[in-house]
């Protein structure tokens, strides 16, 4: 199912006393109607990235399932990521234990959550104005440029780096048969074979 977009508008009346003239606030923010998420996505720059470039700028690139993924973690800037258990099925490059947790950019919290964080990474004071209905109906999803949502059990070439996966979707490239894999942010399908 195709995630469907629009524009939220929260619009908040502010004033000090009831004899004060109150003011408009509109904040534009991005929401999933299907999952009750917030969307906010940060922009990252991608270079051309080819699987073969990619290997030579990792610790460990392996085939691997997926078998469970963890709630969000916050970074210190107030950005998501998500912790991930997975089994190595068969290293391209490096020694990863069988069994490894990675950690892939993206995310998504509970919106009442969220705003209780010391740093987040839309503005505080924006997320104040949005009502407690919102808050506690919502989730805040933060997510990079090049992001897919990864399925349980599938099998991925992980390409990972200091325990994250590597350039974001280019660095988790999903198993479609023996010999193919695909980019499932940019469509582009490449043989095994090739990348090794």
């Amino acid at each position: 199912m195709k995630k469907l977009l629009c524009v939220f508008m929260v619009i908040v009346l502010t004033g000090c006393q009831s004899s004060q003239t109150k003011e408009k606030e509109v904040i534009p923010m991005y929401i999933n109607t299907d999952k009750n998420n917030i969307l906010e996505i940060v922009e990252k720059d991608y270079e051309n990235i080819e699987p073969k470039d990619l290997l030579k700028e990792v610790d460990y690139c392996f085939i691997g399932s997926l078998k469970k993924i963890y709630k969000s973690e916050v970074y210190e800037n107030g950005q998501l990521k998500t912790p991930m258990d997975v089994t190595v099925k068969e290293v391209i490059k490096g020694n990863p234990s069988k069994e490894m947790k990675i950690y892939r950019d993206g995310g998504s919290q509970l919106l009442s959550d969220y705003i209780k964080l010391e740093k987040t990474y839309i503005d505080k004071s924006q997320l104040e104005l949005i009502p407690d209905t919102v808050r506690n109906n919502y989730s805040i999803e933060i997510v990079p440029t090049a992001y897919f949502q990864a399925k349980l059990n599938q099998t991925y070439v992980f390409y990972v780096k200091d325990n994250m996966i590597n350039k974001d979707a280019y660095g988790m490239l999903e198993v479609m048969s023996e010999d193919l894999i695909k980019n499932q942010f940019t469509k582009q399908e490449y043989s095994i074979q090739d990348i090794k």
